[in-house]
């Protein structure tokens, strides 16, 4: 149930996210600042549930919102529709900012090279085979340094591994079958 509930909760967030973004670039700011006000409504329920059934501590349910509907992917053309009209609103999202700063931190421009020098380090890491509690604890420390909100952080590491195990499930039809049964 935690994954349908934070896979869905992820698409519902994205769209109005989306939606939010097409009112602003259409210059319906109004509407659109409207439309972020209940999302972030919408955000704070989905952390009370996370909150109510108790998967993740005692966290508040805005940090659960936060770490739950985190860097979330817009479609092309959006992301900076969306950065700009997070920039604009001003007092009136000013308590739901940095819920809304964690879900627009995939594209956030001042993030690009921390991003990236993660991203460089998560190839590193599984390219070198090396999968133990120090590493983990080596790009967590990373991750901090660099000052990548947690939800970024670990978006990145997930997109990392299924590239990964992409890019290595390709390679089996050229290989033989001893060789598969090796892997």
């Amino acid at each position: 149930a935690k994954a349908v509930l934070q896979e869905e909760s992820r698409r519902i967030a994205t769209a109005r996210l989306e939606d939010a973004a097409r009112l602003a670039a259409a210059g319906r700011d109004d509407e659109a600042t409207s439309a972020l006000l209940e999302l972030t409504g919408w955000a704070d329920l989905v952390g009370l549930l996370v909150q109510l059934a108790g998967w993740s501590g005692e966290a508040p349910a805005r940090d659960l919102a936060e770490r739950y509907l985190g860097a979330l992917s817009l479609e092309p053309g959006l992301e900076e529709a969306a950065q700009r009209l997070l920039s604009g609103t001003g007092a009136n999202l000013a308590s739901s900012l940095p819920l809304l700063q964690s879900m627009l931190a995939l594209g956030t421009p001042s993030l690009k090279a921390a991003r990236d020098d993660y991203c460089s380090r998560l190839d590193r890491l599984l390219a070198s085979a090396q999968y133990g509690e120090s590493e983990r604890k080596a790009l967590d420390a990373a991750a901090t340094q660099l000052g990548l909100p947690e939800p970024l952080a670990r978006k990145l590491a997930l997109d990392a591994y299924y590239g990964w195990l992409l890019d290595l499930t390709e390679g089996f039809g050229s290989r033989s079958s001893d060789a598969k049964a090796e892997l």
